[in-house]
């Protein structure tokens, strides 16, 4: 809007006016930033509960091989009751003799009529044959 025949009182009312509406907007601006804060910190704290759990899983897995009976520790913030996941039971520890003599041991995987599969301590999959 131009100002016309030196009208300062219009000016003035102009640029109070535009500032308000830049302040409404700031004001906007500062709490969808606040919000946004608040879902980062959540964010956060979720992705470090979980950088804790990844630290300790290779030692789960390690101690659950070793010693297929004893319970793990609950693991803290985790849900859920314990078990194989997906609804199924406790991991099973599978013990394979090869034919050379030596032993695989490892956490079953899959089983069936004419083969098995393990993950032993080291995390390698194992794909064994039954004969």
């Amino acid at each position: 809007m131009a100002v016309r025949n030196g009208s300062l009182e219009q000016a003035m009312a102009l640029l109070i006016h535009n500032q308000a509406a830049f302040l409404s907007q700031m004001t906007q601006a500062f709490a969808q930033m606040r919000n946004m804060e608040r879902r980062l910190d959540a964010i956060e704290a979720i992705l470090l509960r979980h950088e804790q759990m990844l630290i300790e899983l290779p030692e789960a897995i390690r101690q659950k091989i070793v010693a297929p009976n004893d319970p793990l520790p609950p693991t803290p913030g985790a849900r859920g009751g314990g078990g194989g996941g997906r609804g199924g039971g406790a991991p099973v520890t599978l013990v394979a003799k090869m034919p050379d003599g030596r032993e695989i041991r490892g956490v079953r995987r899959y089983e069936d009529k004419y083969s098995a599969q393990n993950v032993d301590a080291t995390g390698r999959l194992h794909l064994l044959d039954k004969l």
